[in-house]
């Protein structure tokens, strides 16, 4: 059966079918995000007769649908500070519901000012949770006067989330829940007539508009009857494309994990949130549904097909390992010196947890232990595909073909260490993924500015074996930053370099940059490299230079044309 339009209902209308689970959240919706200011001027919209467009339902009739998918009970008390989730309700058995297909975030904001609670931090407090940092408040409308149009250009009606203590009794503010108490305009006047305000006042007018906005039939909607969940699926993603972006894979996940034993959402915005907290690295659930096609060793695009039941079972059975290498993936890649800042591609990631998996290393490749006796072998290798992986943009375009091409690599890999070689091999002939460096590609890399993410993955392939695991390095200037920037050198060269030794391009580049353990460079301070490379007893070879360059200020010019070819011959045979 086709869907259509409904009658439309009422708000309270609309209460009374959240309260009593006939209006549910199915799984692929999203957690709610609204602000509790967008929430206040929801209202606003409703008093002042604003539209706040259709609402799309799913008539939920089927057995099959009601016992192998989950729905969730729209949230009634949020707490801004943990992202607080949806309570899952039981419909086996159930009689037909619908489930909300577009519309969740203003259903759930009306419920919440109708019937629940907003948290949000209490200025000056602490951002660590607790019910004092974040005291629970209730949607509140002052009946004493509109806003003012000077302070508040968006909305005219003063609605404010406060705590119920601190509001005084005698006060104009009105909690907005008691409307639903006040069933009609007579019990509405007999409020209002004790409160003892004039009938032509604001606060009289105000209450008699807000209790007929909950009468009024505002609740226009579409009902979608089909009963086969992908055809729902792609319903909801055209329903939804007009607003925040909807993944299909995250709608992928959404429907399937309805039929984990766990409970699958926590689990996934549990590690979302450990990674964050551990490492600072955004994920998000297309990346972890990825990353189990990956591991799984099924095709690892997005498609429909690729979700059945049984393989969405094996996820579910290999959870653990599957988790527990994305997080030590994740940690070995940042104890190696990568950040939000320089892991580009995300999916750059995935071969090493999947290499990390298939290897049983979760529980030890990210420990100092391993670090440490493994460093000048399968660490390098891990830490040089990588970096030579983000430098050459090999996941950009086609990267579901680059990521299977690499998966199937690691499936039949016997080795113990990563496969680097192999992975270089199978794409030399590949015009657009290779892993070698052109000459163009080598200047743009070897003019990246200190501090930039290109400088630092650069440093990276040229130091790796710094003390990674313990940050113990520092990006250091060969020729002093301080004495380029004081005039020291250019006195030094002639008149006609002096543009070239004041020029960024050349002083504070890769080119005369090398990475130094933190105590080592601490030490260094201003020194001049011909004086420092002394007193360190260090070669030409430890500045990838020619033992024929001078190291002398005067010569500045030729050590930073030498150095360019040396480090362009050096990054070129990293991959010979």
């Amino acid at each position: 059966m086709a869907g259509k339009f409904e009658t439309p209902i009422s708000i309270r209308e609309a209460i009374g079918l959240i309260d009593s689970h006939d209006f549910l959240v199915p799984a692929i919706q999203r957690d709610f995000v609204w602000s509790h200011e967008q929430i206040a001027s929801l209202f606003d919209s409703i008093m002042r007769g604003y539209p706040i467009n259709s609402f799309m339902l799913w008539r939920v009739k089927s057995t099959d649908l009601k016992e192998n998918y989950k729905f969730y009970n729209l949230l009634q008390n949020y707490c801004a500070v943990h992202k607080t989730s949806n309570p899952e309700q039981s419909t086996r058995g159930m009689k037909d519901f619908d489930a909300i297909i577009d519309g969740q975030q203003r259903l759930t904001s009306i419920y919440i000012g109708l019937k629940g609670t907003y948290a949000y931090k209490l200025p000056y407090k602490r951002t660590t949770y607790s019910e004092r940092n974040f005291p629970a408040r209730q949607l509140y409308l002052n009946l004493e006067r509109p806003l003012d149009p000077e302070n508040d250009t968006e909305n005219l009606y003063d609605f404010r989330f406060l705590i119920k203590q601190d509001v005084k009794e005698e006060s104009y503010w009105f909690e907005v829940g008691q409307i639903l108490n006040l069933k009609t305009p007579d019990e509405v006047a007999k409020y209002a007539l004790s409160k003892k305000w004039g009938v032509d006042s604001f606060a009289w007018k105000t209450l008699f508009l807000l209790h007929s906005k909950m009468e009024e039939l505002l609740i226009n909607y579409y009902r979608e009857y089909e009963q086969n969940p992908d055809q729902v699926l792609k319903v909801f993603i055209r329903a939804n494309s007009g607003g925040t972006e909807l993944s299909f894979a995250d709608l992928l996940m959404s429907m399937s994990i309805a039929n984990w034993d766990i409970d699958a959402k926590k689990e996934m915005k549990d590690l979302i949130e450990q990674v964050l907290d551990t490492n600072k690295i955004e994920i998000n659930q297309n990346f972890i549904l990825k990353t189990c096609l990956v591991l799984c060793g099924l095709d690892v695009r997005f498609r429909l097909g690729n979700f059945t039941r049984s393989n969405i079972k094996v996820f579910e059975k290999e959870w653990i390992p599957i988790k527990e290498s994305i997080k030590s993936g994740i940690n070995l890649i940042c104890h190696l010196g990568h950040n939000e800042k320089t892991i580009q591609s995300k999916n750059a990631l995935i071969p090493i947890i999947h290499y990390i998996y298939k290897n049983n290393l979760y529980e030890k490749i990210d420990k100092p232990l391993y670090y440490d006796s493994h460093r000048e072998g399968n660490i390098i290798k891990i830490q040089k595909w990588f970096n030579i992986t983000l430098l050459k943009g090999i996941f950009g375009g086609h990267s579901d073909a680059t990521l299977q091409r690499i998966q199937k690599i690691i499936q039949n890999f016997d080795g113990m260490d990563f496969p680097f070689e192999k992975i270089v091999d199978e794409f030399k002939g590949d015009r657009n993924h290779n892993y070698s460096f052109s000459d163009e590609v080598l200047e743009e890399l070897l003019a990246a500015q200190k501090g930039t993410q290109e400088a630092t993955t650069v440093l990276s392939l040229l130091y790796p074996n710094m003390d990674y695991y313990n940050h113990n390095y520092h990006d250091d200037h060969l020729h002093p930053q301080a004495r380029i920037l004081n005039g020291e050198i250019e006195k030094q060269v002639k008149p006609e370099d002096v543009d070239f030794v004041r020029d960024p391009a050349n002083w504070n580049s890769v080119v005369n940059l090398q990475r130094l353990e933190s105590s080592v460079n601490e030490s260094k301070n201003n020194l001049p490299l011909s004086k420092w490379v002394i007193k360190n007893h260090k070669t030409h070879s430890d500045l990838y230079i020619s033992s024929t360059t001078s190291l002398e200020e005067k010569d500045f010019v030729q050590f930073i044309k030498d150095r360019k070819t040396f480090l362009k011959n050096k990054l070129k045979k990293l991959v010979e």
